[in-house]
């Protein structure tokens, strides 16, 4: 079997990356959704056209009725390190509440051990950071 045998074609790549069994996006260095899993979209009530081009923040903002949320601006400073420095970084616990489903509704407290993992262009430079959680007990510690 050579190289060329094993070679998978663009358009699978991205089903490939749709169908993982994670809760998972990619940002730009501009901070707006490039791709998310089917898993996240199965989390959040919502469609890949609702949601590819947003700005990360404005699809996962913090709850306005907590007053003590600072799950955006962990993310954002996650983000920028990885950006930053090209290396990957699991963030311990963080709580970050799941925006409501539908109009009107409320956020939902959530607690997730997130993942943030820089994708370099041919360049080196970093293109990309794909960002999954993983659900987390109050319990759990990351570690």
């Amino acid at each position: 079997m050579t190289m060329s045998d094993t070679q998978i074609e663009l358009p699978v790549y991205r089903e490939l990356f749709e169908k993982m069994p994670i809760i998972g996006y990619v940002v730009d260095t501009r901070w707006r959704l490039v791709a998310a899993t089917d898993r996240l979209l199965e989390e959040i009530h919502r469609t890949r056209e609702s949601i590819v081009g947003q700005d990360v923040f404005a699809v996962f903002p913090d709850n306005p009725a907590d007053p003590n949320a600072n799950g955006s601006q962990v993310l954002r400073a996650s983000l920028e390190r990885a950006v930053a420095t090209g290396r990957s970084e699991k963030l311990p616990r963080q709580r970050y509440d799941a925006p409501p489903t539908e109009e009107g509704g409320k956020f939902e407290e959530r607690n997730w051990l997130p993942e943030n993992v820089p994708v370099h262009d041919e360049e080196g430079k970093v293109a990309y950071v794909i960002h999954t959680v993983i659900a987390a007990s109050s319990g759990t510690d990351g570690s």
